[in-house]
């Protein structure tokens, strides 16, 4: 009996996450319930079966532990401390992290069989959201509404990690299998890239795309981020948007210039122990600078703001963690590559798609967005997996024949 309800619980959780990860990209109504209630679930099964353990032998563990304790102190002793503990309900999202790497510890499927049915959902998630932007955006620009006012910083950064998981199967099996499959998702991804007119976003894909082609050895897929290049100068909205870039340096239009320039330094000075998570409002921003665009909370710079809010110790914990991320996942290329292993496609994917929205975060506060930081435990989680899998193979292994056995 005790096995069967153990069984019933890590089937749950396992729906909830493949659930939670096609519902990212299409509404955060949908996919944030599903992981607040698999939460409790997790570590109901977690504690039930002693493996508290298996959490902290995930490689992002103490990072996530520090950075989650500072962004809760600073919010103590922050500008507004009801406000900040409130919105400390965005840790949670976190726990992906570890869910995927103990759901795996359960699961008879290999690494790659146990991944893709994930990033198969994510990719099709995308492509509904896709769809949707394809009839919408040309619809609401017929009826006469501003095209750069019909996109978001949000939903163009879906498109990039989806295309970055389709572009690292170039060459394998997969492409010659599934032929009109991969170019309907590949056009569908992006066209909603494009359609969005995000020029960080735009940026932060052509350098990762470039990292991808190097990384795969095929600089034949150059050739794809030149035409890429070619087919956005070729209309005349890109040029316009791309002749936009004076505003950023206009101080009048209160956009990243003034942010980062004034109202950065001097805010960084006056609480160099932080503001407190999520706990900044637009007047506080007037207090430095009268010229700031209306509504905005943050300061277009994941590096800016995370300082902002937890303090320096804070950003030195948050850019230790980014960057054990990268190295945990590049090493795991390096050995996969060598090896000729089955993930190398997967982990690439990651890595790349992480890098990119690193780069994106430095002309853009995404890790502050709850959908992309979805994404980003939703894509540590799979390197977890990769990384422990690849660590104690022979341990992961015999785990699986002893859980098959029970």
């Amino acid at each position: 009996m005790k096995n069967n309800n153990t069984k019933k619980n890590q089937q749950i959780v396992h729906i909830l996450l493949l659930g939670y990860v096609f519902f990212i990209p299409i509404s955060i109504v949908l996919s944030e319930p599903l992981i607040f209630f698999a939460v409790p679930v997790w570590l109901y099964g977690v504690f039930r079966q002693k493996r508290i353990g298996d959490i902290a032998q995930s490689p992002f563990f103490w990072p996530v532990i520090c950075f989650s304790g500072m962004a809760i102190l600073s919010s103590f002793f922050g500008l507004y401390p009801q406000t900040s503990l409130l919105k400390c309900y965005r840790l949670f999202l976190l726990c992906p992290i570890f869910m995927f790497t103990t759901d795996f510890r359960n699961s008879q499927k290999s690494v790659e069989h146990y991944l893709a049915p994930f990033v198969g959902l994510f990719i099709l998630g995308t492509s509904c959201l896709g769809i949707y932007d394809i009839i919408r955006v040309p619809i609401q620009g017929a009826q006469g509404g501003q095209l750069y006012d019909t996109g978001n910083m949000r939903d163009p950064q879906f498109y990039m990690v989806s295309l970055f998981f389709l572009f690292s199967l170039w060459g394998d099996g997969f492409w010659e299998k599934y032929v009109y499959s991969k170019y309907f998702f590949l056009f569908i991804n992006l066209a909603g890239i494009i359609l969005h007119f995000k020029r960080g976003v735009w940026l932060a894909f052509l350098v990762s795309f470039v990292l991808l082609a190097g990384l795969k050895r095929k600089w034949s897929m150059v050739l794809v981020a030149v035409s890429f290049v070619c087919v956005l100068l070729l209309l005349p909205q890109t040029r316009e948007r791309i002749h936009l870039l004076k505003e950023v340096t206009t101080v009048e239009t209160g956009g990243r210039w003034v942010l980062w320039t004034q109202v950065a330094p001097q805010m960084l000075k006056d609480h160099p122990g932080g503001v407190g998570f999520c706990g900044i409002k637009h007047e506080d921003f007037l207090n430095y600078s009268p010229h700031i665009q209306p509504g905005l909370e943050h300061l277009h710079s994941n590096v800016l703001q995370i300082a902002l809010e937890v303090g320096r110790i804070g950003l030195c914990i948050w850019l230790y963690w980014m960057s054990k991320v990268l190295w945990v996942a590049f090493k795991n290329y390096v050995k996969d590559y060598q090896q000729k292993g089955r993930v190398v496609w997967l982990i690439t994917a990651c890595f790349v798609a992480f890098s990119s929205l690193l780069l994106n975060g430095l002309v853009e506060y995404n890790f502050g967005d709850s959908e992309i930081l979805m994404v980003i435990s939703f894509l540590m989680g799979m390197i977890g997996v990769i990384h422990k899998n690849a660590e104690k193979p022979s341990e992961t292994q015999s785990n699986l024949k002893n859980d098959y056995e029970k």
